[in-house]
């Protein structure tokens, strides 16, 4: 992700990948006897660079990595998007000026850009990971550069709602911020799997990459940044991959659709939609209007590659770029009794398009770029520059006004075509969970859900409505007679926290436990029974004006506490062995181990398992005759296929008969 001053568009992630065929002379790679973090940043950050990208109103800072020694550097698209000019520093401080952006794809958000240098260390790339594995990440996060951060692979192959079929990303526990696209992300040998692509906002530590074999599909273009500029259709790229990305697609066209909806209030159906078709790389615009039997349809359709966009209503009419003059032929249909559809009646407009003023025309016009400044996009993106909408009295828009009270990332302002809805987004608070949206910044209940439609009036303020989210469980563990909770200091100023704990799931008669200070971060409950299973969970409070505000739980964990130990009743040598006596533990026990070792340390010891907790007595034979050896015994409880186990007991020795 890379910070911009405008708006990047609907859910484009970062992916980079890397493949085979590049030259791999100067790569080099952590041996397994030295695969420590600090090598790997090392070695990581010899490949990594910085690329700080001038736009057109924008400056923005990005990450990518060298691929060969002869200057290829992969990064995300979106992080050269409509760059005038690509600047590119490594871990030496030495800058270099982008010659070429070698290859690129927008729905991938993949690119290749190539600077002037021979000889630079870069990556050594790997295709394979599980699940579990440890990874690193190395970037620009928040413009701090060379920040480095561990995780570990969460899911190897994840597929994401809203999102094609098609594309997989790593899932990853490591942190990503502003600045993270085009990092590496790295294996415990230093080489690179994938790339750092993006988070959930409302969740923690969702984190996601992209495996590298997406780079092998990319197209290469070779092209200057100025032809870059020149031949790249920025809106339609983005455009094309938003429709595919939250549309339906529909298999008997074969096309994506992405539809709007608008709610007149004369009963008539308004409908507008973005369809991109796949065979033939088209998008097009359809206004839809139908009242009475009659319909109305417009219909602009763009090409791809900065060829000649039109407008169409069934028939071809030629639009120039150069002189914006067009033949335009916006027509109304009424479904017929004997054919699909018939021509009502024909506008006859034929001038250049800024003299157009056709109220189906004009009331199209609206819509379209109602619907795409969604986007942050406008009809003057897809060359049509000499459009021109009249203003037309029943076309108002809603201010929504969004306050994040406290809160963060979304637009605070958002314009609503009248009697269309919005749906609201989630904002992110550090240390806080976001209820939904009120009417009233003091409201503690949310009357509009994050994510649901909202249908605003003509001027409509909302406010985020916050509460402390729960602390965060780091660890438990069962201790001889309870347990060792430990978790994360809460980044709100709160007062203390909760511990809660029962032997039910459901938490019948549960017994709470009090940390008076914010500060700690580990509580051990002792006293407890041995053996059983117990569910805890933890949550924070803070004082206000000597009452006690508590936040929600957090997820509950459960923990077994050690089983009770057991003592040696006495320990007999005999002809080559030796049988040991224990005294029986009925209480949530399942069975008892003996170790044996002829050191008192028990070096390389033996082990013995008695798999019945009402057997009180082993005999061990086949041992050396006349060796003195040291025994121990101790309990283990078995709960869902796991052993648990007590301390040892006091160690006893006893010789081995002759």
């Amino acid at each position: 992700m890379r910070s911009k001053t405008r708006k990047i568009t609907a859910l484009l992630i970062s992916f980079i990948v890397i493949f085979s065929f590049f030259s791999i002379e100067f790569a080099t790679s952590v041996s397994a006897a030295t695969n420590l973090s600090s090598e790997i940043y090392k070695l990581a950050k010899n490949y990594t660079v910085e690329i700080q990208v001038e736009g057109d109103g924008f400056l923005s800072t990005g990450t990518g990595f060298f691929i060969s020694a002869d200057g290829n550097i992969v990064t995300n698209y979106h992080v050269i998007e409509g760059a005038l000019s690509i600047t590119v520093l490594d871990s030496s401080k030495k800058v270099y000026s982008c010659k070429k952006i070698v290859a690129y794809d927008a729905y991938k958000d993949l690119a290749i850009i190539d600077i002037d240098v021979t000889g630079h260390a870069y990556a050594k790339i790997s295709y394979t990971y599980d699940t579990g594995d440890t990874i690193y990440t190395l970037g620009s996060s928040e413009g701090l550069t060379y920040t480095f951060a561990d995780g570990v692979v969460s899911t190897k192959s994840r597929k994401i709602d809203g999102y094609k079929e098609d594309l997989r990303f790593i899932q990853i526990s490591a942190p990503i911020s502003e600045g993270n696209s085009g990092g590496p992300l790295i294996n415990t040998k230093g080489e690179v799997i994938g790339v750092n692509a993006m988070s959930y906002a409302t969740g923690q530590n969702l984190n996601f990459a992209v495996p590298l074999s997406y780079l092998k599909t990319i197209t290469y273009y070779n092209y200057t940044v100025a032809e870059y500029l020149k031949y790249s259709n920025l809106a339609y790229d983005t455009l094309k991959y938003t429709v595919m990305n939250q549309g339906k697609y529909n298999y008997e066209y074969g096309w994506y659709m992405l539809s709007y909806t608008y709610d007149t209030g004369d009963d008539s159906i308004l409908s507008v939609m973005f369809t991109y078709t796949v065979s033939s790389d088209l998008l097009s615009f359809t206004y839809y209007d139908e009242e009475d039997g009659t319909s109305i349809m417009i219909m602009l359709t763009v090409l791809p590659n900065g060829t000649d966009s039109y407008i169409t209503t069934g028939v071809y009419n030629g639009y120039s770029q150069s002189t914006g003059v067009a033949t335009i032929n916006p027509c109304g249909y009424e479904k017929g009794a004997y054919t699909d559809y018939a021509f009502l009646y024909d506008l006859g407009i034929e001038s250049t398009l800024s003299e157009i003023y056709s109220e189906y025309f004009g009331l199209a016009l609206y819509y379209f770029e109602d619907c795409l400044c969604d986007y942050d996009l406008s009809l003057g993106d897809f060359g049509f520059t000499k459009m021109y909408s009249p203003t037309l009295d029943e076309l108002q828009k809603c201010t929504l006004t969004l306050d994040p009270n406290g809160g963060s990332v979304y637009s605070k302002t958002v314009y609503v075509g009248l009697g269309r809805t919005v749906n609201l987004p989630t904002p992110t608070r550090s240390g806080y969970k976001c209820l939904g949206w009120a009417t009233s910044k003091s409201a503690t209940t949310a009357k509009y859900r994050c994510g649901d439609a909202c249908l605003p009036s003509l001027n409509t303020k909302l406010y985020a409505v916050w509460q402390i989210a729960p602390p965060t469980v780091s660890s438990i563990s069962g201790t001889k007679d309870g347990f060792t909770l430990k978790w994360k200091k809460h980044p709100v100023a709160v007062s203390g926290y909760q511990i809660q704990y029962s032997t039910s799931s459901k938490f019948t008669s549960p017994k709470t436990v009090t940390v008076s200070s914010y500060k700690t971060v580990s509580k051990t409950v002792s006293k407890l029974t041995n053996g059983k299973v117990y569910y805890v969970r933890l949550r924070a409070y803070r004082t206000v004006s000597g009452k006690k505000q508590y936040t929600g739980w957090s997820g509950a964990k459960s923990v077994v506490v050690l089983p009770k130990a057991t003592t040696v009743s006495s320990l007999k040598g005999n002809k080559g062995g030796f049988t040991v006596k224990w005294k029986k533990q009925t209480s949530n026990v399942t069975g008892y181990q003996i170790q044996y070792s002829t050191s008192s340390k028990f070096t390389s010891p033996k082990t013995v398992t008695v798999s019945s907790y009402k057997t009180v007595s082993k005999t061990v034979s086949k041992l050396s005759k006349g060796k003195k050896y040291y025994v121990r015994v101790r309990t283990y409880k078995t709960v869902s296929g796991k052993k648990y186990y007590s301390g040892w007991s006091a160690c006893k020795s006893v010789k081995t008969k002759k």
